[in-house]
């Protein structure tokens, strides 16, 4: 079975920030006070992060890969998306299955790395 983790991107402070647990309407995380945050408790509704899943799998380097990140393989870049009730990689022009995960490297994330994804999903 796979470990359910989530990772969030503070749109404040451009931070990501690691190991957020998750409730039906909240975010909750050992963070500074941000915003309107209140205490360690994030309110989804505000629209302050933006959550990413765990996929379960990593990379080449045995890096964890979450949704968002941009990977790439010899012959491509890729968005990890979520769609359809399962995780792939998306160049924007073709989409793959995460079975080959362990040969993709994470260069970046669809936040901190913009410029990698231009033009991609």
């Amino acid at each position: 079975m796979r470990e359910i983790k989530f990772r969030a991107w503070g749109k404040r402070d451009k931070k990501m920030y690691y190991d957020v647990g998750m409730s039906e309407d909240k975010v909750f995380s050992e963070l500074p006070c941000y915003g309107s945050w209140s205490g360690m408790v994030i309110d989804v509704e505000d629209c302050l992060v933006a959550v990413m899943q765990y996929t379960g799998l990593k990379d080449k380097n045995c890096v964890e890969i979450y949704e968002g990140d941009i990977t790439e393989n010899e012959y491509d870049s890729y968005v990890v998306i979520f769609e359809d009730g399962c995780f792939r990689f998306d160049s924007g022009t073709r989409t793959l299955p995460m079975i080959n995960s362990n040969t993709m490297l994470i260069i970046g994330n669809i936040y901190e790395n913009k410029e990698l994804v231009e033009g991609k999903a």
